[in-house]
């Protein structure tokens, strides 16, 4: 397990705590590759992996907190009218619930139409075939988001790293 600088993760898909990002072994040694671009500028690149994760929009997530004022265990208010507090507000409850924030699990892409989208990782793998499946995480996501979908595998590409 490590902690470094608010990153947590875990190889044990059994863990106790569904907070833990759960990784495969082969997650924790990759090196970067170094490549030359279009302009003949180096930049290195981790491999890709992939991830266990809930796809949603930021419309998604305002809609289902206008749809359900407040939460029913809780009590606690999920609607603000403002769509920007309204989201920022759940992604709070998203971190306390499950560990993940910004650039720590969640993370925003674009659909090929131009749409931000919201990739929220539950587990990653160097390959799919031993890419973790745990059942305590994928249950506090899914009670999180209300749902009964499993989670689906995406492949995600490292950004390119530029050195000064």
């Amino acid at each position: 397990m490590s902690t470094t600088k608010g990153v947590t993760w875990t190889c044990d898909e059994n863990d106790e705590d569904c907070r833990l990002m759960v990784i495969s072994p082969g997650m924790v040694d990759q090196k970067a590759d170094v490549y030359r671009d279009e302009r003949g500028h180096c930049y290195s690149q981790l491999p890709d992996y992939h991830g266990l994760c809930y796809v949603t929009t930021y419309s998604n997530i305002y809609e289902s907190c206008k749809a359900r004022l407040r939460d029913r265990k809780t009590g606690e208010k999920l609607f603000y009218g403002d769509q920007c507090f309204t989201i920022y507000k759940w992604l709070e409850r998203l971190e306390a619930a499950t560990g993940i924030s910004r650039n720590n699990g969640l993370y925003e892409c674009e659909r090929r139409d131009g749409m931000p989208i919201l990739m929220l990782v539950i587990a990653c793998s160097d390959k799919v075939d031993t890419l973790p499946h745990p059942k305590k995480r994928i249950q506090a996501f899914k009670d999180f988001l209300r749902t009964k979908k499993e989670p689906m595998v995406k492949q995600i590409r490292q950004p390119r790293m530029y050195s000064g």
